[in-house]
């Protein structure tokens, strides 16, 4: 299991991954960032009750009111450790693996499909 702080230590706050998420160990503060091809604007998309919709997660913070909710949560505990949620992030590390994987075979397909073509020529 990894920590919002050891993402960061590593350098990793600028990955795909983590945007959105370990504001606080990224040095990041709550604002309104739209959503990517957004021509609305946060206080529309939150007027429209967008704020909710699983797109929406990690953009509008500050109109949404979700400062403080991450996938990786950094609130401390009652006596004083960290507290991290780390499942989301193993979840999509797993996926990225199996979306390469596919990449992989699928390109491997292609290639010994066009080598059977070529033969046959």
């Amino acid at each position: 299991d990894t920590t919002c702080a050891q993402q960061a230590g590593w350098g990793k706050c600028g990955e795909w991954y983590i945007q959105g998420y370990c504001d606080i160990s990224c040095g990041r503060c709550c604002g309104d960032v739209p959503p990517v091809g957004d021509t609305y604007g946060c206080a529309q998309q939150a007027a429209w009750g967008k704020c909710n919709e699983s797109w929406m997660k990690g953009y509008c913070k500050k109109t949404c009111n979700t400062c403080g909710i991450t996938k990786m949560t950094e609130e401390k505990t009652a006596d004083g450790e960290e507290s991290n949620e780390t499942q989301v992030i193993v979840g999509v590390t797993v996926a990225a693996v199996v979306v390469v994987a596919i990449a992989i075979v699928v390109a491997v397909v292609m290639v010994l499909r066009r080598k059977r073509v070529v033969e046959t020529i």
